[in-house]
């Protein structure tokens, strides 16, 4: 009920409809503005599942696929030159953008632990320390050493 009144402010405050509804043409005008309100919310519906869909994925390549992955599935993301390797449980893919850069588009999902790491926050079972070092265990078992200016993590 509010959206209707709200989206029916707008469309008229936009110039959709002569004037507002009066009784003796409701009918008519009420089936336009049904259409009308249709399409308003089925533009605002998609435009907002394809803005969470496009938060959760990344594009990367495997050889020369480009391939789109869920970010939950990736484990891990190491530096290799001006590359990023991103591991997942069975395949390696490869992305080319900066360690930073992507540290800031994903700080939610995502922790800094070196400056060649960054690590999904959802793998990480625990940190292990040995002498003056430490260490992220994730989910597979793998081990990745913190960075010095990166202790101590908070995940």
């Amino acid at each position: 009920m509010i959206y209707y009144v709200i989206s029916n402010f707008v469309l008229h405050s936009l110039g959709y409809f002569d004037a507002y509804i009066d009784s003796e043409y409701a009918r008519y005008y009420f089936g336009r503005e049904a259409l009308y309100h249709l399409l308003l919310i089925g533009a605002a519906a998609i435009f907002v599942q394809y803005a969470t869909l496009r938060k959760h994925t990344i594009t990367a390549f495997k050889g020369r696929k480009r391939i789109t992955l869920d970010l939950n599935l990736v484990q891990w993301m190491e530096v290799e030159g001006h590359y990023l390797n991103l591991h997942t449980i069975s395949d390696t893919y490869v992305k080319r953008e900066g360690i930073s850069v992507m540290a800031k588009k994903l700080s939610t999902d995502f922790v800094r632990i070196h400056r060649k790491y960054l690590v999904n926050r959802s793998e990480i079972t625990a940190v292990e320390k040995n002498k003056r070092d430490e260490y992220i265990i994730l989910k597979n078992g793998k081990k990745l050493k913190v960075g010095p200016s990166f202790k101590p993590v908070q995940w």
